[in-house]
């Protein structure tokens, strides 16, 4: 079983990191610091809404992705939709 969820977490981790396009460590925060960056230096509202949206559409299908895998456990398919639930 303990080796399903590390197998699991590292898959997910990987589908993240797939989605966040970062490098390195932090890779989740990178992608959100990168998105925040592009946000500011756009003067235009809608162009601020439309990068936020589409960072916000990649997170989210990156979590669809692990939350449909079978290799993660019911607690952290709960963390999951919390997590994708802070994000709507």
């Amino acid at each position: 079983m303990k080796a399903r969820r590390v197998f699991g977490f590292i898959v997910m981790m990987f589908v993240l990191a797939l989605s966040a396009n970062a490098e390195g460590k932090d890779g989740l925060q990178k992608y959100f610091n990168d998105a925040a960056t592009k946000v500011k230096a756009t003067n235009s509202a809608s162009e601020k809404r439309a990068i936020l949206n589409e960072s916000f559409q990649t997170m989210a299908k990156a979590l669809n992705m692990v939350q449909n895998s079978p290799l993660i456990s019911k607690d952290d398919h709960a963390g999951v939709e919390r997590f994708k639930t802070a994000l709507q």
